[in-house]
């Protein structure tokens, strides 16, 4: 069985139009946008800006990402099924290894400024072993004061990492697409 863009548009469409109709629920659950036809068509633009919103919101440590990105694509107006899927890039388990990454980003920035917290990449890792033998007491007074601040490290890591991966994916896919002629 071949799989057709087009096919898949016209049924998911005509599927989400059928519940929006039968049900008070799914009207209050669907905004009327959802049914613009330019959030479904493969036009460079949306598809980039589609693709960039998902990745963002695939590396954001956040539940309901692709609710996010269904959001985020209606607000901008992207392409919705490519938003949606690209929010899935993510693995099971990513988060041990982005996390920490995203931490020392941020900490890094923040360090640059003289404004950085004391903790070092040993303390952290020293804190993860404690917790995950269970020692949960044992943690706080290790941190102490500085989770604040490795707090706002870690918000500033997500948004750098994020917003760079996103915009990468979204200049590269725009490039490559603004080649090819856009299809309905």
């Amino acid at each position: 069985m071949k799989f057709s863009y087009s096919a898949f548009v016209e049924r998911t469409d005509k599927y989400l139009k059928q519940k929006r109709e039968q049900s008070r629920l799914w009207r209050a659950l669907l905004p009327a946008g959802i049914f613009s036809p330019e959030l479904w068509l493969r036009n460079p633009k949306a598809i980039s800006i589609g693709a960039a919103l998902g990745v963002f919101w695939a590396l954001a440590p956040v539940p309901m990402q692709s609710l996010f990105a269904l959001l985020s694509a209606l607000r901008f107006r992207a392409n919705i099924p490519i938003a949606f899927a690209s929010c899935w890039i993510s693995f099971p388990g990513y988060q041990l290894i982005l996390w920490p990454l995203q931490w020392w980003v941020g900490h890094e920035i923040l360090t640059s400024m003289h404004c950085g917290s004391a903790l070092s990449a040993e303390t952290v890792k020293k804190a993860a072993h404690l917790a995950m033998d269970g020692q949960t007491e044992a943690i706080y007074p290790l941190l102490g004061a500085e989770l604040p601040l490795a707090t706002a490290e870690l918000l500033l890591g997500c948004l750098v990492t994020c917003s760079s991966a996103s915009l990468a994916v979204g200049y590269v896919l725009y490039f490559i697409f603004s080649r090819r002629p856009a299809t309905p």
